[in-house]
């Protein structure tokens, strides 16, 4: 090998490093940056596969190298195998000389780069893909906020009517009908508030485990006000399906898009389906589809009774900018992001259609482990201190207000503060006689974070609880620990005195 890349190169501009064993191989990859891998199948300590496996990278489809695989005769079912799991050629060993080392370099160069930067632009189309999602999303979501703060406003109006009654003549069972509507209304936009915020984090995909019949039954409760009352949405769900990995808010925006191209496509009405499965990719179906792995899926089957698509233009539908609809009504970007997101996911994407009766999109998901099984509630664990004080630092009055009632009703003293420094200098003031922090995080200039941190230095197991109105991913990513305790907003007393209860029970232990 030495020999003939020195003759393919002879000007020496070629740097040559070489490793006997795939551990010295895998050493000499992680530590450095090489320009190309000549990597030989048979290794006295691994095979190279093995090896090209634990660099290969499923987001972007290739190893982290470009990668050059080394097989001897009759081993066509290996060289496929390589190039499935991030090289781009292959060499038999009887055929290697300075001309085919040249040229098998030069083509894996060319292609890793266009590879990666094909994988950085899709990246850049999921992004813009989403937002016009969220576009899409806007007319019905403001008309079910309208329709709840009608309900509030009017509510409220019936309110002020009965307090302001004279003497005997307030209705307390239509007072308390009021308030019962206006707190299921407000929990209607809890919750509505929360599956939005699933749509607003522009982030690299942040795979989880799930159940895919909860994501779709989300994903569906928010469509249907998006896509019209000619459009019907049906589901066909699965039980016992085995859990996925997958970045849950963008497998929502996929949702989406596909949602919002068979609304395109049935102009008059028809009906949406949303189907779940599980099924066995099989070698042969592997063989016959390059990108996919034979294994266990889950089958997810986006189905509508549109207008069909072409056979024509089929094949090119996942390609990014291709569109069939007019000028202005469309990026083309929407199943060009749906590709890539299932891809990066490890998954296959495939689709059905016959012009008139409507098409059908299945997505093949890797399955993350066994069926999911239903749990009993957690059951409210006794006070661990009754009489504890805690602080709770929220800048918002009413919030503040709300939270300290709760706790007092829980049976725990509270201290108050409209910020992060008053807080502080709270604790500085009382220091022993705080037993937890209750803080939100977000208060403007001094946080909640900052206000643990120096409440830490100086009482080192103080507990804390912290709350905020992001979502909890968002929030760990960018402000929290992973072990520390939180609760987002809104909240219910149970759900507090559960998250106290068990933030004093640390403190209790880490002290016995």
């Amino acid at each position: 090998m030495r020999r003939h890349l020195a003759k393919a190169f002879p000007d020496g501009d070629v740097n040559i490093r070489t490793a006997g064993t795939g551990v010295e191989g895998l050493q000499l990859i992680n530590s450095r940056s090489f320009g190309c891998v000549f990597l030989d199948y048979l290794l006295p300590d691994m095979n190279g596969l093995d090896l090209l496996r634990s660099i290969y990278d499923a987001k972007t489809d290739l190893a982290s190298v470009p990668v050059v695989m080394l097989t001897g005769k009759g081993s066509e079912s290996v060289m496929l195998e390589a190039l499935r799991w991030g090289a781009q050629d292959y060499i038999v060993k009887d055929n290697i000389s300075f001309h085919s080392l040249k040229i098998a370099l030069t083509k894996a160069k060319e292609v890793f780069e266009l590879k990666r930067n094909r994988a950085m632009a899709e990246e850049k189309l999921q992004q813009a893909q989403k937002m016009e999602a969220v576009g899409q999303l806007t007319s019905g979501v403001a008309h079910d906020f309208n329709n709840l703060l009608s309900v509030v406003l009017g509510n409220v109006y019936l309110m002020q009517e009965q307090i302001t009654a004279p003497p005997g003549k307030m209705d307390t069972n239509a007072l308390a009908e009021e308030l019962t509507a206006i707190e299921t209304v407000a929990r209607n936009g809890a919750e509505l508030v929360r599956r939005l915020m699933l749509f607003s984090r522009q982030r690299q995909l942040a795979s989880q485990t799930a159940n895919v019949n909860d994501c779709i039954r989300d994903a569906a409760t928010l469509l249907k006000a998006s896509l019209g009352a000619t459009i019907e949405v049906a589901m066909i769900l699965a039980e016992g399906l085995p859990s996925i990995s997958l970045d849950v808010s963008e497998f929502a925006n996929v949702l989406i898009n596909m949602s919002v191209n068979a609304r395109d496509a049935m102009p008059g009405g028809g009906k949406l389906t949303f189907e779940t499965g599980s099924i066995v990719l099989d070698e042969f179906y592997a063989a016959q589809h390059p990108e996919v792995k034979a294994g266990e899926y889950v089958m997810v089957a986006v189905s509508d009774t549109g207008t069909g698509i072409d056979r024509e233009v089929a094949h090119r539908i996942f390609e990014p900018f291709f569109t069939t609809k007019p000028p202005g009504k469309g990026t083309g970007l929407g199943l060009a992001m749906v590709y890539g997101f299932v891809r990066q996911s490890g998954g296959h994407v495939d689709v059905y259609s016959e012009p008139g009766h409507g098409t059908v999109f299945r997505l093949y998901l890797p399955k993350a482990g066994e069926p999911d099984r239903t749990e009993a509630a957690p059951v409210l664990p006794e006070p661990v201190q009754p009489g504890s004080i805690i602080l709770v630092a929220e800048n918002d009055d009413e919030v503040r207000g709300t939270a300290v009632t709760m706790l007092e009703k829980l049976g725990y003293r509270t201290l108050q503060a409209k910020d992060g420094k008053v807080a502080l200098d709270l604790v500085k003031r009382e220091q022993a006689a705080i037993d937890l922090i209750f803080t939100d995080i977000c208060m403007g200039g001094f946080d909640g974070v900052e206000l643990v941190r120096e409440a830490r230095a100086l009482l080192p197991a103080l507990p804390a609880v912290f709350t905020s109105g992001y979502t909890e991913h968002t929030v760990r990513a960018n402000k929290i620990a992973p072990d520390d305790d939180f609760i987002g907003k809104p909240y219910h007393q149970e759900a507090l005195a559960r998250k106290i209860h068990v933030a004093l029970g640390k403190r209790k232990r880490e002290n016995v």
